[in-house]
């Protein structure tokens, strides 16, 4: 990270993360807080928290308008430095703006405003997921402090889906395409330092069998053209409104690659 900031010409201050492993049962029940039913977060996940919220009081307290929050696995787009200097990625002055990409396809909103380089601004009318690169106004900050007192979620469900207080209260923007990515996500893997300490928790661990697929009843005729008209429609309203099914891939011009040896970290 520090080879890739001293090539953009970025100063930065790194924030030593909170290591969810140190923290007591004690800690971890005081600072949680989950609807029902909720499964109880990993002391890795309840970590990732609390060190974004190190980063929040960074930019609260500051003197500038806004702060570049980014985890330490996060690969950027060559002209990465320019967007982030853009002028044009403030006007407004939204609260929080996702730099970052995920490759699953989203529907992205309609509206959005070009910024140069090759990217638009994009209001986040979509669920995504991840925090390695966002932007967070001084505002916003001290909002997300007082919003943000207990673990209620993972980080990135907190300010990123529709569910969140958080989501549904600041303005929140997108850049699309994305101008960083987190290292897992675009290489597919990731080993050593770049491997995540959060398990995932996207695939099952059931051996359990597929229950039997049943045989749907045959639909009337009139069913099926009605089906076919709504979907027509909302097709043809979204086209109307700019919005489009696409993954939020790194700017086409591709990543800013540094060879950096480990023993150098």
């Amino acid at each position: 990270m520090r080879s890739l900031f001293k090539a953009f010409g970025l100063e930065y201050e790194r924030i030593a993360a909170v290591d969810g492993s140190t923290l007591s049962d004690d800690t971890i029940k005081g600072l949680v807080r989950l609807s029902p039913g909720m499964a109880p977060p990993t002391p890795a996940q309840v970590g990732c928290f609390l060190s974004h919220r190190m980063a929040w009081e960074r930019v609260a307290n500051g003197d500038r308008d806004y702060g570049l929050i980014l985890e330490d696995d996060a690969i950027f787009a060559r002209n990465f430095r320019s967007v982030v200097a853009n002028r044009k990625l403030f006007r407004g002055s939204p609260d929080i703006i996702r730099l970052e990409g995920w490759p699953d396809v989203v529907l992205t909103s309609g509206g959005s405003k070009r910024i140069g380089h090759g990217y638009r601004l994009h209001n986040l009318t979509w669920d995504t997921y991840g925090t390695c690169g966002y932007l967070v106004s001084r505002r916003a900050a001290k909002a997300l402090l007082k919003m943000a007192e207990h673990y209620t979620s993972p980080i990135d469900h907190m300010l990123f889906t529709a569910s969140s207080d958080i989501y549904q209260t600041l303005d929140i923007k997108a850049l699309v395409p994305a101008a960083c990515y987190q290292y897992l996500w675009y290489h597919g893997e990731a080993e050593g330092p770049l491997a995540s300490t959060i398990p995932s928790l996207a695939h099952s661990t059931s051996e359990s069998p597929p229950p039997p697929k049943l045989e749907k009843e045959k639909e009337p005729l009139s069913v099926k053209i009605f089906k076919e008209l709504k979907r027509t429609r909302i097709k043809v309203t979204r086209l109307a409104n700019g919005q489009r099914w696409k993954s939020i891939d790194l700017h086409p011009i591709g990543p800013l690659n540094l060879t950096v040896h480990l023993s150098d970290i």
